[in-house]
């Protein structure tokens, strides 16, 4: 383990995401796994929630460049049981209008 120069803390403004974060949800495997790795050696914390409530596990099991080494290292850190928990109303309301809608379904 090293000690990073940089805050790994710092989140972006819009959703409130880490760079771990950011990882889990946009690299794939090939270049994501090893970006992940070495920012979790650095010291980023696994357990960080975005504005959203996502975790690295949400992030690495629901992008569209999901992969199983992703989701291995995700649940090495954290809690298959944590629940999406929104920190802004935004997204609060987001997640509701988006469950509303898988709940009713599409009607032609």
């Amino acid at each position: 383990r090293f000690k990073s120069a940089c805050d790994l803390t710092v989140k972006d403004s819009v959703v409130g995401n880490t760079a771990l974060l950011w990882c889990f949800y946009y690299h794939h495997e090939s270049i994501g796994l090893p970006i992940a790795r070495l920012l979790l050696d650095a010291g980023a914390d696994p357990h960080e929630v975005g504005n959203a409530g996502a975790t690295i596990l949400h992030l690495a099991a629901g992008s569209d460049d999901s992969s199983l080494g992703m989701i291995r290292l995700a649940l090495q850190y954290h809690d298959v049981n944590h629940q999406f928990r929104a920190e802004t109303r935004f997204w609060s309301v987001v997640y509701w209008c988006l469950k509303m809608a898988l709940r009713l379904g599409v009607k032609k």
